[in-house]
């Protein structure tokens, strides 16, 4: 397992195939979270962050209101 830059998340061009293949995979887990995982994680991120935020995955663009 190698460390990848945000230089390859954020830039297409520079990504590798298998940090291409990790992206597309971990986006469709992320969606297939259930209801219960979703409001666990909200819990998580209320704790860590307080409440009245918006917290955004940039791996997914996904924006979580908490």
């Amino acid at each position: 397992m190698r460390v990848i830059s945000m230089e390859e998340v954020f830039n297409k061009s520079k990504r590798s195939k298998s940090t291409e293949k990790f992206l597309k995979e971990y986006k469709k887990e992320q969606e297939k979270r259930s209801d219960l995982q979703k409001e666990e994680h909200r819990n998580d991120l209320k704790d860590a962050f307080g409440e009245g935020k918006t917290i955004v995955n940039v791996l997914t663009g996904e924006k979580i209101e908490i």
